[in-house]
């Protein structure tokens, strides 16, 4: 056969590792774990561990990159690599359910993602944009949307809190 084609996953290895070995063993643990049903994980964390193992198949199975867009106030930041994906993930992790306003109240935040300008609308470009189903912004925003509903239910259910008490 001819030379190795840069989409084999043995070659992509070798841009991240000198050792073959290493890279073969890695290989096949990913493989593994990947494919891992264990009754000992739950399926909600299944579920996301196959969502993160696709991701890492494409990128060294089919040399494609994350792809994902993160609607912030002002801007949306558009995630094309895992080192961005870290950085947007840990900065989530971080702020919570300010991420979103973040650009506009830390001049660091916009800094670390790069963003030159930020607009006066307050969802990004000004339109809507498809988050993915499953993306860390899709549960996040369908936990806070629970957390309103919860909310206004608790309201609605005991009003004001006034109960006459003089």
């Amino acid at each position: 056969s001819g030379a190795p084609v840069a989409s084999e996953p043995e070659v992509c290895g070798a841009l991240l590792c000198d050792d073959p070995n290493t890279v073969h063993n890695i290989l096949e643990i990913v493989k593994q774990v990947a494919k891992d049903s264990s009754k000992r994980i739950s399926k909600k964390d299944r579920k996301e561990q196959r969502t993160e193992f696709r991701a890492v198949d494409d990128l060294i199975f089919k040399g494609e990159a994350p792809t994902e867009s993160a609607r912030m106030q002002g801007a949306v930041i558009e995630v094309n690599s895992f080192q961005e994906l870290l950085v947007v993930e840990a900065l989530r992790g971080v702020l919570g359910s300010g991420f979103h306003s973040s650009l506009r109240l830390f001049s660091v935040v916009k800094e670390v993602l790069g963003v030159e300008y930020v607009t006066s609308d307050m969802d990004g470009a000004g339109h809507d944009l498809k988050v993915n189903k499953g993306s860390t912004a899709d549960k996040s925003r369908s936990n806070c949307r629970k957390q309103d509903r919860r909310s206004r239910q608790m309201e609605t259910d005991f009003g004001d809190g006034d109960y006459g008490d003089d």
